[in-house]
């Protein structure tokens, strides 16, 4: 599997996380969730263009008012016929070279902008991984509670917080039913989703739940054969 599609299924999982997690909250139906998760990514992504354009106006408005003291002083020393030492012009130079800068920041921080919102508009259309992850959970909801329940082995369903709860159950909506993901790769993709949203000890519930439901469930396609 390329690097990029990694890294573009481990984005898929992280949003398809978010909208588990907050239906965890509501009683609406999926499609309004994932709506409202993608519109809260989109206003992230806007917020941040915001915070990083302000940053570059006031280093812009700083370099400029530089520039305009230096050329001032250029402007008098070369009507002092007395002045001993004449403006270089070198602080100009730098004043330009950060007004450059500031202009280039701008536009890296428009162009990742745009990048954001184009991937959150894809993430959660018909055939992307994230809307396959979801659908295929919410067709299976009520198999793969039954399959966790019996894997929890001294807990219950309902004893685990909504991250732990919504990392594990889509792990094992893509164990069981994603064949063309290795099993290793599930386990690991969502240990490391469990670090970063679960609880202290999460990766370790995550990891003996994926790997005893892995040899004790074959997946969908095995089963059939």
């Amino acid at each position: 599997m390329s690097s990029k599609k990694n890294t573009d299924r481990r984005t898929s999982r992280e949003a398809a996380f978010n909208v588990l997690f907050s239906q965890h909250f509501t009683e609406l139906p999926l499609p309004t969730v994932v709506a409202s998760v993608e519109a809260t990514e989109s206003v992230e992504a806007l917020k941040q263009v915001r915070e990083d354009l302000a940053a570059v106006i006031h280093a812009s408005e700083a370099a400029i008012k530089s520039i305009e003291k230096s050329l001032e002083a250029i402007r008098v020393a070369a009507n002092d016929e007395k002045a001993r030492a004449k403006p270089t012009g070198a602080g100009l130079l730098q004043d330009r070279r950060w007004v450059v800068e500031a202009r280039s920041k701008a536009e890296e921080s428009i162009r990742n902008a745009g990048v954001v919102l184009r991937r959150t508009s894809k993430l959660f259309d018909g055939d992307s991984f994230a809307s396959r992850l979801l659908q295929t959970f919410e067709q299976n909801t009520e198999k793969i509670d039954q399959i966790l329940q019996k894997s929890l082995k001294g807990w219950t369903h309902d004893r685990l917080t909504a991250a732990d709860g919504s990392v594990l159950r889509l792990g094992l909506t893509e164990l069981l039913f994603f064949e063309d993901v290795p099993p290793k790769v599930v386990v690991n993709e969502y240990i490391e989703l469990a670090r970063a949203y679960g609880g202290d000890d999460a990766h370790k519930l995550v990891n003996a739940v994926l790997d005893r439901v892995h040899k004790e469930n074959p997946r969908e396609g095995e089963a059939a054969r």
